[in-house]
């Protein structure tokens, strides 16, 4: 996906021992900066499956084309919760999640836009169902490839703080070198 993904997913995780809990902490943070990427983009990426398939429901109830004020008019209904309310995640990190100039988020955002644009999303109405379904495809192959990778984000969060909480369970770590 970029850089900065590969680079937490495949950090050789069985030398944690040898390194410094500085090290550790920024490695996590590298993580948690990572997972923060991937939950954003994995929202745009569900934003724009919501879209996609709200257009074939439509097209599958007979309805007829629709402009573009009409589905702008309609984001909110397509978008929202079907409960009721904003659409959220269960988190585990407590973060807040918004775009940013992360090469993780500039990488995959524009991976996505190759997928389905603005423009893309814009002219559903203009294109026929198999193309929205193929559409449709291609946008749930990339969802889970996120999906797969902030999996994996998850797992090493949770290796590494496994790992640092040891130490201060040790006294490899003292929790009065954080107060100085």
């Amino acid at each position: 996906m970029n850089e900065q993904i590969e680079r937490v997913t495949t950090a050789n995780l069985d030398q944690l021992p040898d390194c410094s809990l500085e090290e550790i902490r920024s490695l996590r943070d590298d993580c948690q900066q990572a997972e923060a990427d991937l939950s954003y983009v994995r929202r745009l990426v569900q934003g724009r499956i919501d879209i996609v398939d709200h257009e074939l429901t439509r097209r599958a109830a007979g309805t007829g084309k629709r402009d573009l004020a009409e589905l702008i008019a309609e984001l909110p209904d397509i978008l929202a919760d079907p409960d009721g309310g904003a659409r959220h995640s269960v988190g585990r990190l407590v973060q807040p999640v918004s775009p940013g100039d992360h090469v993780g988020v500039t990488a995959a955002s524009a991976e996505l836009d190759e997928i389905a644009s603005v423009g893309t999303l814009s002219s559903l109405s203009e294109r026929d169902d198999a193309e929205v379904g193929h559409l449709l495809d291609q946008l749930g192959a990339f969802e889970r490839k996120v999906s797969d990778h902030r999996r994996a984000v998850h797992i090493r969060i949770d290796r590494l703080q496994v790992e640092i909480t040891h130490r201060y369970q040790s006294g490899e770590a003292n929790v009065d070198s954080l107060l100085g």
